[in-house]
């Protein structure tokens, strides 16, 4: 599945980053993210990929269009460990 420009930019706030988190993180420039987050820019695949496994790593999940709603993102549950 590949996760849309909204999915982008909600996940990052979702989790609260900063465009320089991310960057940092992911070595993907301020400039080119911020083009991404705003639709100024069409991001190459591998970019996107990036960032997908980047934020599913944080524990986000893409969620898929379906009938009856849009693409989304949600938090992966976390099982505790006794």
């Amino acid at each position: 599945m590949t996760i849309s420009l909204p999915q982008i930019r909600a996940a990052r706030a979702m989790l609260e980053l900063t465009l320089n988190d991310v960057t940092q993180r992911t070595g993907i420039s301020k400039g080119a993210l911020s083009a991404i987050e705003t639709g100024k820019a069409d991001p190459r695949l591998s970019t996107v990929a990036k960032l997908q496994a980047f934020f599913e790593e944080l524990g986000v999940e893409f969620l898929p269009a379906t009938q009856d709603a849009g693409p989304g993102i949600r938090m992966k549950k976390r099982i505790l460990k006794e």
